[in-house]
């Protein structure tokens, strides 16, 4: 157990600094909270592989993936024209050297989103969202898929008078159901309540609970606790009508054990949930301050105890850009990783990104320092994602910049079975040169392209803090 020591002290604004472990165990006390301000990177950070997933007449992103004991990654992501409405699911294995080992693509009927893969016993089920177009509304659809990535089978929920949007998938503690954490609107979206089901393998639903605690809600993950069990994020309304976190625990029935709600500035929303040592969960989302704190959405970091919610530390994380910790990992020893994407306040138009390139162009695109080799170039603009770890205690050991042509995002963030590697999936902004015959400068267009990333692992930590 984490020697439990609230200090409840104003905020702490601190430089970004990178600490060494040694640095950092010396002192077992544990800050309640802490808001760390964090500089643009002017350098990429190293990683064992990425793979850029892509053709330039169409857009890709990747959503989800699976860790795989070979160290490769089964990912699940969209292929889609930038004008259609449809999309296609593409489903792919990586290896450990970032190559494409397979991939199948299939056209899903009215395939709007495509949202997370799960491992069941011997295939793999994804999550995605359908449109009836004659009700404009949605449906959540579920597909199940062999080891090589062939659809077996498919299904849709949905209910009458409202639109289903899909949030989190996971596997129950049997292994061969599966739970589903969706969000519902009437047809005018004037109201919003989470949703939950358990299908069996066939997609049979065997259960379902409306979450209505008397204001609207929205569900964003869900994940099974060692006591089989679940925790659930999301965001509800409060007394006052502002957006507020929202935890809830429940037993492998959906029967409340308790839910919390953690008002935050102007508003709060907690995005992904992992148990966390023994009795701990530890939470990853986004807070928004109050108008004369910056107003930007920081990345917001907390564990709490898993028997009532009651926080133990938190941490605030915010640059000059928007930002929110997207999803969390926790390894054995109370290691967390925590991916954070950087949101840029100002897109680049197609006009101002081929001005971009052709001076680039013009000028090489280089710095060259004084011994003669190239430089990176600061990082000034566009998306990146940041990859922080955290002791038990709250305290920062790493931080690692990842960034890619026009700008990435990172929407998941899983361990690799085999190495430890971490691996980002996620999306990157291209930009390509198409060379015309007979025309001066080539035509430069813009895209987004499927993306992984394998950060190298967390450095092995035993925090001197915890009892043996």
């Amino acid at each position: 157990m984490i020697r439990k020591r609230k200090i409840f002290s104003p905020l702490v604004f601190c430089a970004f600094a990178v600490l060494s472990v040694s640095a950092v165990a010396a002192e077992c006390g544990i800050d309640y909270q802490m808001i760390v301000n964090m500089q643009r990177p002017e350098r990429i950070s190293y990683n064992v592989w990425d793979n850029i997933y892509g053709h330039q007449d169409y857009e890709e992103r990747f959503v989800s993936g699976l860790g795989e004991e070979s160290g490769g990654v089964i990912v699940v992501g969209e292929k889609y024209k930038s004008d259609q409405e449809f999309v296609d699911l593409v489903l792919a294995q990586i290896n450990r050297r970032g190559r494409v080992e397979w991939q199948q693509i299939h056209a899903i009927p009215a395939l709007v989103h495509v949202q997370k893969i799960v491992r069941l016993a011997n295939h793999f089920a994804v999550m995605g969202e359908t449109k009836d177009k004659q009700k404009e509304s949605k449906q959540i659809w579920v597909g199940y898929f062999d080891s090589k990535g062939a659809l077996v089978t498919q299904g849709t929920i949905n209910r009458e008078g409202l639109s289903l949007e899909g949030a989190d998938l996971s596997a129950d503690s049997t292994g061969e159901n599966l739970v589903l954490a969706a969000t519902a609107y009437d047809h005018k979206r004037k109201s919003k309540n989470g949703m939950l089901f358990r299908l069996n393998q066939k997609g049979a639903i065997l259960e379902t609970k409306t979450l209505k605690p008397g204001a609207d809600n929205t569900l964003q993950s869900i994940r099974v606790l060692p006591d089989r069990g679940f925790i659930m994020t999301g965001q509800v309304q409060d007394d006052q009508g502002r957006a507020v976190g929202w935890l809830l625990r429940m037993d492998e029935d959906f029967n409340f054990r308790w839910q919390k709600q953690y008002p935050r500035g102007l508003s709060a929303e907690l995005l992904s949930a992992v148990p966390y040592l023994q009795g701990y969960i530890a939470i990853a989302g986004r807070a928004k301050p109050l108008p004369g704190a910056g107003g930007l959405y920081s990345a917001w970091v907390m564990v709490v105890e898993d028997i009532d919610g009651d926080e133990l530390w938190e941490r605030y994380f915010r640059s000059s850009a928007m930002t929110e910790a997207r999803d969390i990992i926790a390894d054995k020893n109370g290691l967390l990783s925590v991916m954070i994407n950087n949101k840029a306040l100002k897109k680049k138009t197609n006009a101002e990104a081929e001005a971009d390139e052709k001076a680039k162009s013009a000028d090489d695109a280089e710095i060259i320092s004084k011994n003669g080799e190239t430089e990176e170039q600061t990082y000034e603009s566009g998306d990146f994602v940041r990859l922080l770890s955290l002791n038990p205690r709250g305290l920062l050991l790493t931080s690692e910049d990842y960034f890619n042509a026009g700008g990435a995002v990172g929407n998941q963030l899983i361990s690799a079975r085999a190495g430890g590697e971490r691996v980002i999936i996620g999306q990157t902004d291209a930009l390509y040169q198409i060379e015309i015959k007979g025309q001066a400068e080539p035509d430069i267009i813009r895209s987004v392209n499927g993306w992984v990333l394998s950060a190298i692992p967390a450095e092995s930590y035993v925090d001197p803090c915890i009892p043996k």
